[in-house]
């Protein structure tokens, strides 16, 4: 009974993969027998040591892609990425004249990791919706920081957390608190012993982590708007 979700970023190599077989292979009809619940496009990079072609065309390759699993009816979040103001505007009027979009999706967890790059990025998918101004979700991996005010600008957030698996594998129990970072620390297991009940605890910490940042998500607007990089 789980959901099946495709995430579309991954590191450059493998999903340039993807672009190259796409169409031989008949990757987006095979995906469409898959039935997925909801597959993120492809999450081609911006790099900054390369002409700015490089970009543009990387950003044309995401728009394609998400285009080719729409068109076989796949739920499909078309990723967002920009490197500068004017790249962030065409998304922006791409997605606002096309009724037809009705999910993005952004990745924090690489750059955007990043605090000056995120609080960047989470500006600018804030205004996007605000400009779009129709209800659209947003589906995130990372980011955890600014799950409150996107949270409050887009219809509906999607969080998608790996930490919590990640950790639990390597028997690393999460620890939060109101108004504290995510820490973790190592517990002994024994051999073969089952992770189930250290994977409800860690699900049970990174839930109430994003139900808080959730709640209380002034917090963070004010200290954006104070830095002057956060337009209500």
């Amino acid at each position: 009974n789980s959901k099946l979700i495709f995430v579309g970023a991954d590191e450059d190599e493998y999903i340039e993969n993807y672009w190259s077989y796409r169409n031989i292979a008949g990757l987006p009809e095979k995906l469409a027998k898959l039935q997925p619940d909801l597959i993120t496009s492809p999450n081609y990079s911006l790099p900054l040591n390369v002409v700015r072609q490089d970009n543009l065309y990387n950003m044309k390759r995401i728009a394609i892609a998400w285009h080719e699993l729409v068109s076989q009816g796949i739920p499909t979040s078309l990723h967002v990425n920009g490197r500068t103001n004017f790249d962030w505007e065409n998304w922006t009027n791409f997605i606002r004249d096309r009724d037809e979009i009705k999910c993005i999706s952004f990745e924090f967890a690489t750059g955007g990791a990043i605090y000056e790059q995120g609080e960047y990025y989470a500006k600018n998918l804030i205004k996007l919706a605000r400009t779009v101004n129709r209800d659209l979700r947003l589906v995130i991996r990372g980011g955890q920081k600014y799950i409150g005010p996107l949270y409050e600008a887009f219809s509906e957030l999607i969080f998608l957390d790996t930490t919590t698996f990640m950790k639990t594998v390597n028997r690393r129990a999460l620890n939060w608190q109101p108004g504290k970072v995510l820490t973790d620390y190592k517990i002994e297991t024994k051999r073969k012993e089952p992770l189930d009940f250290l994977m409800r605890r860690n699900f049970k910490a990174m839930t109430e982590m994003v139900k808080f940042h959730t709640a209380n998500n002034t917090a963070m607007i004010s200290l954006m708007a104070e830095n002057g990089k956060y337009n209500r």
